[in-house]
């Protein structure tokens, strides 16, 4: 299998909880926030039934809200 170059990496898309712990957050917060507040929740995209969220998209939306 081919590695993967940076760019690459940073394009993978994360389950839920693998995003929550890449975000330093709870599973349930970013579950709360999908249903409750979608406006304040990072991107999310369905793939079947399941939650995925892209390295980029968390970065940016991460990005989005320095304090300072």
């Amino acid at each position: 299998m081919p590695k993967r170059s940076g760019s690459d990496e940073q394009d993978r898309f994360l389950t839920r909880s693998e995003a929550a712990k890449w975000l330093g957050l709870a599973t349930s917060t970013l579950a709360v926030w999908q249903s409750q507040k979608p406006e304040a929740a990072p991107p999310m995209r369905r793939h079947g039934r399941r939650a995925m969220y892209s390295k980029k998209d968390l970065a940016h939306w991460s990005d989005q809200r320095k304090v300072g």
